[in-house]
């Protein structure tokens, strides 16, 4: 298991994590000061950049091989602070009922504690991102999107929702099997 250093800080994908972190209040100013019908182009904006952020930090990691213990931890960190704040601010604006926000926070404080479980007890990395997440992440961007814009797209948005609470419901299974795999090969060791 790789150690964190100072360098990891610097390294153009995680200060991009950092960064989608840092637009978490940015996000929550305009969902809450402007509010999602007057500053729905503000609020779009950010979240397009983050999203792009998001690709960006990844692909950037992997193809330059820039991947650090940092970046495993602060890219799903980011992850999670960011769609757990947007939530949040749609099912305070009445966007999203309350349920979508309850089952996705579960999933991710159960993900979380798995997360550190395999950190603390375990000794292993963190489980990497996989199709699920990603389709489920990408999924939830653009339902934002559209649930934002939806004087012009209708329920298209709320539909796309739904559609990100299965795939993050999948993701969250796909997940535990993995972390359940590993904590019976540690048993068995």
């Amino acid at each position: 298991m790789e150690k964190i250093t100072a360098k990891d800080f610097i390294k153009i994908p995680n200060l991009m994590s950092m960064f989608r972190i840092l637009l978490i209040p940015v996000f929550l100013y305009f969902a809450f000061s402007v509010g999602f019908e007057e500053g729905k182009l503000y609020i779009f904006s950010v979240l397009l950049l983050s999203w792009l952020t998001d690709i960006l930090d990844g692909f950037i990691a992997r193809k330059y091989n820039m991947i650090s213990e940092l970046g495993k931890i602060l890219d799903p960190m980011a992850d999670k602070l960011t769609q757990l704040a947007i939530l949040f601010a749609l099912w305070l604006s009445k966007l999203v009922p309350a349920f979508v926000f309850i089952i996705i926070f579960i999933k991710e404080f159960l993900l979380s504690i798995g997360a550190l479980y395999l950190k603390k007890f375990i000794k292993t990395n963190i489980i990497p991102s996989n199709y699920w997440g990603k389709a489920a992440t990408g999924c939830f961007y653009i339902s934002v999107a559209l649930l934002i814009l939806k004087d012009y797209v209708g329920m298209i948005g709320m539909y796309g929702i739904y559609l990100t609470l299965i795939l993050m419901i999948i993701a969250f299974i796909s997940y535990w099997r993995i972390l359940l795999q590993i904590m019976r090969k540690e048993k068995e060791v």
